[in-house]
C-alpha cells in the first residue's frame, strides 16, 4: 500500500491548505517581486440589491516579500445596528495577519473617518490613497477594533463572523 492509499481522505484537505499557505506566504518570495498576482477572494452579500452591492473582498499578497493581506467591507461589521442609513465601505490593512495550517488570523481596525460612501476599488491598498472626487466619505463616525479567523483553502476562506460563516471564494489569479 502507498503512502498516499494510507492518508485518509481529511487528511488531503489540510495538505491543500498548508500548500496554500507555503505558496503565499513563502513560495512567493523566491520569485522577483511581481512575478506573482495578489490572490482575491470574494464574499456575496446575500442581500445586495440593484443599487447597493455590499460584498466584501480579501487580497493577499506576497510578491514583494512577507505576506500581506488587505479587507475591503462595511461598516456592518463595526456598526449591527444600522437603521435608516446605508452602510460605509472601508479598505483596511490586516493586522497581525497569519495563514498557518489551513488557519487565517487577524485584526481589523478601520479608523472613523476613513469610510466611504461607495465600496473601494480593489486597487486601493489604503483609505488615504482614496481622492474625495473619487469616492465619497461616509458621513457617520462607526470605529472599533475586530478579530477574525477562519479556515483558508486554495480556493476559499471561510471566517466566522458573530456565530455565522462568511464563505469567500477566490476569483484572483496567479501570475
Amino acid at each position: 500500500m502507498s503512502e498516499m492509499e494510507r492518508m485518509s481522505s481529511r487528511t488531503w484537505p489540510v495538505l491543500a491548505a498548508v500548500a496554500l499557505a507555503s505558496g503565499i506566504a513563502a513560495g512567493a518570495r523566491a520569485q522577483s517581486p511581481g512575478d506573482r498576482a495578489p490572490a482575491v477572494y470574494e464574499y456575496a452579500y446575500p442581500y445586495n440589491t440593484a443599487d447597493l452591492n455590499e460584498n466584501h473582498f480579501i487580497v493577499l499578497d506576497a510578491g514583494a516579500g512577507p505576506l500581506r493581506g488587505w479587507y475591503y467591507g462595511s461598516s456592518d461589521d463595526f456598526d449591527p445596528a444600522r437603521e435608516g442609513y446605508l452602510p460605509g465601505f472601508f479598505v483596511a490593512e490586516m493586522d497581525g495577519l497569519e495563514v498557518r495550517d489551513g488557519v487565517i488570523r487577524f485584526t481589523l481596525e478601520p479608523a472613523s473617518g476613513h469610510y466611504f460612501g461607495a465600496p473601494v476599488p480593489l486597487h486601493y491598498r489604503s483609505a488615504l490613497d482614496v481622492t474625495p472626487e473619487r469616492l465619497p466619505l461616509w458621513d457617520y463616525g462607526v470605529a472599533g477594533r475586530r478579530e477574525y479567523r477562519g479556515m483558508i483553502t486554495p480556493d476559499r476562506i471561510v471566517l466566522d463572523v458573530d456565530g455565522a460563516q462568511r464563505i469567500f471564494t477566490r476569483v484572483g489569479v496567479d501570475g
